[in-house]
């Protein structure tokens, strides 16, 4: 039975029906898939727009929290864990399997030692080598649980995971503070003091650092935290305005921030300045102006989402890649690495190479590339499991009965 098409001035937020989920926002997953590419990039040693990919996602979920705005403590808590530490413990428990048959590989460790003479490699692989260990010591719950949730997940090559668990801490500190957003409705005053505080917190953050000592771990997950937490609160402020700044009036704004961005890429055109853009380290304290960055890179991707969603076959690309940002994040480091071991297997020397510009750019192809093809196949292999479930049953698929796809 079809269901008839409600009119455009009936508010069914009032209604007090259970109606039909909202179409997905287009603009929002082309920039997840800007986003992501970003994130790759910067990772193969493209450092095109550092500096921006993690404040990009986290400003991004701000845009979700308003549906979360009358849930429940507990139940926000319940979604928030099963949609970002439910698949990032399974990929960690992936991860300590993988390096259990890793470390058993001939030249494993050669290509470790000389993968972490590149500096983006050295950041995300701290081991120097995989030692050869039994199977559940690579499982344990310290590995698996504790490390991940206060630190870096310590499994080889799953480090890109860390940020799952900062933002889902995010999210308790919105919940906690979530009435604040509401306060923040209410007059002019209230919204200044909100935004100062958001500011306020981001430097006490950032400035705080993230500790790699051990027996610190508190301060470091706190960190990591507010964080989280000051862009989700940006997000959820600005997303009341996102059609005001992406095609009203408002559009001045976005061009004077992303030229802002390209006058900064263009100023340090190979790298940007560490203390402007390791918001998330531990190393320098940081300048005023990197809070500035953050925002001009989030401004000109959402600039280029915007013109790129007027191009049918870039808009598609961009919003599968979105679509799956979660999955690439979790699993494209293990085929830059994958490249780079095949390379150093069939030529020993690859140091007139390994900084060279079409290197990085075969390692990025590949990595999206693959990623794409191991998801796309676990998509397929997933449905055709639902599908024999469905059969065996007795019921009937919802792609069948006409329902959109689950957001």
């Amino acid at each position: 039975m079809n269901t008839p098409a409600l009119s455009p001035k009936m508010d069914i937020r009032k209604s007090g029906k259970r109606f039909p989920p909202q179409k997905r926002d287009e603009i929002t997953d082309i920039a997840k898939g800007i986003g992501i590419l970003l994130v790759v990039a910067l990772h193969c040693g493209i450092g095109f727009m550092a500096g921006v990919d993690m404040p990009l996602f986290f400003f991004i979920s701000g845009f979700f929290a308003p549906t979360l705005a009358k849930c429940p403590f507990a139940e926000g808590l319940k979604r928030k864990s099963v949609d970002l530490l439910k698949p990032t413990f399974l990929y960690v428990i992936f991860f300590g399997v993988f390096a259990f048959i890793l470390c058993r590989l001939p030249e494993v460790n050669t290509a470790l030692l000389q993968l972490r003479e590149i500096n983006v490699i050295r950041i995300l692989s701290r081991a120097a080598e995989i030692p050869k260990t039994r199977f559940f010591e690579w499982l344990t719950p310290v590995r698996v649980f504790y490390d991940t949730m206060t630190s870096w997940p310590s499994q080889p090559l799953a480090s890109p995971l860390w940020f799952a668990p900062a933002l889902w801490a995010g999210f308790v500190l919105w919940f906690v503070f979530r009435p604040v957003f509401e306060w923040y409705k209410q007059s002019s005053r209230n919204k200044i003091i909100v935004i100062a505080a958001l500011i306020f917190l981001y430097y006490s953050a950032v400035n705080g650092g993230i500790p790699i000592d051990i027996n610190n771990r508190l301060a470091g997950w706190l960190a990591r935290a507010v964080y989280a937490f000051c862009f989700i609160g940006f997000g959820h402020i600005v997303y009341r305005h996102r059609d005001f700044l992406l095609y009203g009036k408002g559009q001045w704004i976005l061009w004077v921030l992303a030229l802002g961005a390209l006058y900064w890429k263009k100023r340090y055109f190979h790298h940007f300045p560490g203390i402007d853009i390791i918001t998330m380290f531990f190393e320098t304290k940081i300048r005023p102006r990197s809070f500035l960055i953050a925002f001009c890179g989030i401004a000109l991707v959402f600039l280029v989402s915007r013109y790129a969603a007027m191009i049918r076959p870039v808009k598609q690309a961009l919003i599968h890649i979105g679509k799956e940002s979660f999955h690439i994040m979790a699993i494209h480091f293990v085929f830059i690495w994958l490249f780079w071991w095949i390379f150093i297997l069939a030529v020993p020397d690859i140091s007139p190479y390994r900084d060279t510009v079409p290197i990085k750019w075969l390692v990025f192809l590949f990595a999206v590339t693959m990623s794409l093809i191991s998801v796309g196949i676990c998509r397929f292999l997933e449905k055709t499991a639902g599908k024999k479930r469905a059969i065996h049953v007795g019921k009937t698929l919802p792609s069948s009965m006409g329902l959109s796809e689950k957001s």
